[in-house]
């Protein structure tokens, strides 16, 4: 038997849930109008260890298109002889698969080592005992691969799941349902991007990895919203924290970077939605669009002139990364106002 499911290359891929999210809604058009009511909004923690866009904080629950069933692998092991048997079902009932795996049994990860990583199953092969895969398997760049029914199972049985914030085996399903744009529901996501509003404190919602505040084994430490008040920078003040890591010489600024540069990418893609479904004026879309892309050119110069900073150090009349970065933020802080004053104006 074989069953492959669809995927689209996304539009974003900051990390493996927000990858493997896009690479499903992809394949269905009607999903674009909740997608551009979303992901608006990023963060980073105080201390670097993580950031994303805040609707990454939902997984794929949050997502009204996506049906969800989760089940430990200990369990599956109760029902099932082999996990991959288990896996194959969730394909053959449309599900993707989304798990974690030993990088070191597969050999498309390039791997010898102990490593475990998040990826998504999305078809099978009986004739030729292959699992087809997607993740980030060479160079950081999220792409498509294969692998044997061994290696998949080797990979799933020896991930030490408990160690990290994934310890379940996801099954994801698209649904069919109506979804309308919401203008207003736009709006205030944009304002609370301009406050630098703590959105983990507003909505009071927290984030799902865990394995962040793990103080050993099963133990975990559950912030209060008071502390969590002060530990992430939300909206425009982003660029605030990049700015001091910058400063600092930090090690940890490309995935930030590139979290930034995904973040423009994605509201041009915005802006042309809401253009082309009558939401703005064609005089306000011609000149956001202009300086969008400007930003999404001087974002991607901030990332490469940090790669660059790694290999050599800049010359003495280069504009420093900090300046590049504070430089976007101010862009970006006119461009949100613009940006709301046009959804507010009648087409």
């Amino acid at each position: 038997m074989k069953r492959i499911l669809p995927v689209e290359n996304p539009i974003i891929t900051h990390d493996p849930p927000i990858a493997n999210l896009f690479s499903i809604l992809g394949t269905e058009p009607n999903t674009e109008s909740w997608v551009m009511n979303h992901f608006v909004n990023l963060y980073i923690h105080k201390d670097e260890i993580f950031d994303n866009f805040y609707d990454r904080n939902a997984f794929f629950y949050g997502c009204p298109w996506i049906q969800v069933v989760q089940i430990r692998r200990e369990i599956v092991l109760r029902i099932c002889s082999r996990i991959i048997e288990y896996v194959k079902a969730l394909i053959d009932e449309g599900f993707y698969v989304y798990c974690m795996g030993n990088t070191e049994y597969i050999s498309a990860y390039h791997n010898d080592r102990y490593w475990a990583h998040n990826l998504m199953v999305y078809g099978y092969d009986d004739v030729s005992q292959t699992f087809y895969l997607s993740d980030f398997f060479e160079n950081g760049k999220y792409t498509r691969a294969a692998c044997s029914y061994e290696e998949l199972e080797k990979a799933l049985q020896t991930a030490q799941m408990n160690r990290h914030f994934v310890n379940l085996i996801y099954g994801m399903k698209l649904k069919e349902i109506e979804y309308k744009f919401e203008v207003d529901m736009l709006l205030e996501k944009l304002t609370d991007y301009l406050g630098s509003v703590n959105l983990f404190c507003k909505y009071r919602t927290r984030m799902d990895e865990e394995f962040y505040s793990n103080k050993g084994g099963n133990a975990y430490y559950y912030f209060s919203y008071a502390e969590m008040k002060d530990l992430f920078y939300f909206g425009l003040s982003f660029y605030d924290k990049l700015a001091d890591m910058a400063e600092k010489k930090s090690l940890r600024l490309k995935r930030p970077l590139d979290l930034l540069y995904e973040h423009k990418l994605l509201m041009s893609r915005r802006l042309d939605f809401l253009w082309n479904n009558r939401y703005m004026r064609d005089s306000d879309y011609d000149k956001l669009k202009r300086t969008c892309d400007d930003m999404v050119r001087l974002s991607l110069i901030a990332r490469n002139k940090y790669l660059k900073d790694q290999i050599r150090s800049s010359g003495p009349s280069q504009k420093s990364l900090k300046e590049r970065i504070l430089e976007v933020q101010e862009k970006d802080r006119i461009w949100t106002e613009a940006f709301i004053r046009a959804l507010n104006r009648p087409v």
